[in-house]
């Protein structure tokens, strides 16, 4: 397993001095969850010195760690739509930023869906 700032190309800043500009820049941000989610989560990656997500393609092979990674939702009586997950790491996590807390079973719900979308 790679911890942060180990691996091919990835260069382990100087997290306090990095940490500080980070802070800085995101307390003066407003509250925007849309607006700012993925410039937000890059910048999280550059401070911890870890490999920003990977463009999406729209295909789910490939689609391993991406912004925005599509999702079925099941609803009662049949029906599914498409949602999406804010960040997707296959067999990592899933980040949701819908400004509230999930419960466990919530999220082993969502999880559940995000891998059968895959």
């Amino acid at each position: 397993m790679l911890r942060p700032c180990q691996g091919p190309g990835l260069q382990c800043p100087s997290i306090g001095q990095n940490l500080d500009a980070f802070v800085s820049k995101w307390a003066a941000s407003g509250a925007a969850e849309r607006a700012n989610k993925d410039l937000f989560l890059a910048d999280l990656c550059a401070v911890l010195g870890v490999a920003p997500p990977d463009p999406s393609t729209g295909d789910p092979e490939r689609d391993l760690y991406v912004f925005e990674r599509e999702a079925k939702l099941a609803h009662e009586g049949g029906e599914a739509t498409i949602g999406r997950i804010d960040l997707y790491k296959q067999d990592c996590f899933i980040l949701l930023t819908w400004g509230r807390l999930l419960s466990a079973s919530s999220l082993r719900k969502v999880a559940k869906m995000a891998s059968r979308s895959s």
